[in-house]
């Protein structure tokens, strides 16, 4: 039996969750934020006239979501740093570099900061509860949830 995409969604997001709170590397935030913005598209194709529990959800993930991206934007600006060759003036480089580092540090610190066991497990509880009310939701809405959970995510 094929597995269902539209939980299959809701699993990895629960995943990603997990990873990025225990460690908060470039790979994790990334994989964190695109989950969870395919789950809030999942949610609002699904269910367009969402519950107060389904808000609350989309919210949390949403602050979390947005935590993460200022760490994502300085990941992506630190790589593109890296690949950058300045001969006339390395000094400049890494005097830059440092202070993208020390920033990412702030950033991350925040971000583990919202990312306490308490908000967590929230989420989670929220995730399960909303991924039984998505199983239980009519079939007409399913093929276009399909299509956005079946969408390619870039990681298995």
């Amino acid at each position: 039996m094929a597995k269902d995409p539209i939980q299959s969604v809701f699993q990895k997001l629960e995943r990603d969750l997990g990873k990025v709170s225990s460690k908060q590397n470039a790979e994790n935030v990334h994989r964190f934020r695109s989950s969870a913005r395919r789950l809030e598209t999942l949610l609002e194709e699904l269910l367009p006239k969402q519950k107060r529990a389904h808000h609350k959800l989309l919210r949390a993930l949403g602050r979390i979501r947005k935590r993460a991206g200022k760490l994502r934007d300085l990941d992506v600006q630190l790589a593109a740093l890296r690949s950058l060759k300045i001969p006339q003036e390395p000094r400049r480089k890494s005097q830059l570099m440092n202070s993208l580092i020390e920033l990412r540090a702030e950033h991350e610190k925040k971000l583990r900061k919202a990312l306490n066991k308490e908000a967590v497990r929230e989420i989670r509880r929220r995730l399960k509860r909303a991924a039984k009310e998505v199983k239980s939701c009519s079939p007409i809405t399913k093929p276009a949830a399909r299509r956005i959970a079946s969408s390619s995510s870039g990681y298995g």
